[in-house]
């Protein structure tokens, strides 16, 4: 028996006699392809075209990401940690300014009756 190279443009019935095809041996071949492939080679893939299937290339294996990529990369990931603990911690903040508000507004009231009753000449003693 002959063997056959797979790559881009290997078809195989998807049954001869009956009897299902090794889908896995093609699977195998686009696999090791695939994870060997260097930047700027094509990926592979598997498609039923009818009765057969057919190896085919598709997409092309991107080049690795620089280190200034890499780098702003690192720099989107910590700014979006920070935004979600900001969002986290939001509701805590919130019960935080609400207390200080209402802090705020006793001492107003406060203040503001003390000032009235200085202006109507009450003392404390009286």
């Amino acid at each position: 028996m002959e063997e056959t190279a797979i790559r881009p443009g290997y078809t195989v019935p998807t049954e001869t006699d009956g009897t299902p095809a090794d889908y896995s041996a093609i699977e195998a071949a686009v696999n090791a392809h695939n994870q060997n492939a260097q930047p700027g080679e094509a990926y592979w893939g598997i498609r039923l075209c009818g009765a057969e299937y057919e190896v085919y290339e598709y997409g092309e294996v991107p080049q690795p990401p620089t280190a200034e990529e890499l780098a702003a990369q690192e720099a989107a990931q910590q700014k979006a940690a920070a935004k979600q603990k900001a969002v986290d911690t939001l509701p805590e903040t919130l019960a935080a300014l609400q207390s200080a508000q209402t802090d705020t507004d006793s001492l107003v009231v406060d203040q503001e009756y003390r000032l009235t009753m200085l202006e109507l000449g009450v003392t404390p003693e009286e």
